[in-house]
């Protein structure tokens, strides 16, 4: 049986909770496969539990430009600070 991308990624955060890189790997996961509507739960999620964690503002942009909501969108990547 083969494990897939996901399912490995789900794995390593279910071991490290913390693990913001996996998170997001999955947000990115959810994305390609254009499950959307996931994807942008996995990230805000990560926005929330990490707000550090600057790749979540863009791909989380991008997730809502897909999703039609430019306004969303627009709020989300003005967030994005150091």
């Amino acid at each position: 049986m083969t494990v897939s991308r996901l399912e490995l990624l789900q794995k390593l955060v279910e071991k490290d909770p913390s693990d913001s890189f996996s998170k997001y790997a999955i947000g990115l996961e959810y994305q390609s496969m254009n499950e959307l509507e996931k994807a942008r739960d996995v990230l805000e999620e990560l926005r929330n539990s990490d707000p550090a964690y600057h790749a979540t503002y863009y791909q989380l942009g991008k997730i809502y430009q897909q999703l039609g909501d430019e306004q969303m969108a627009k709020k989300i990547y003005e967030q994005d600070y150091i």
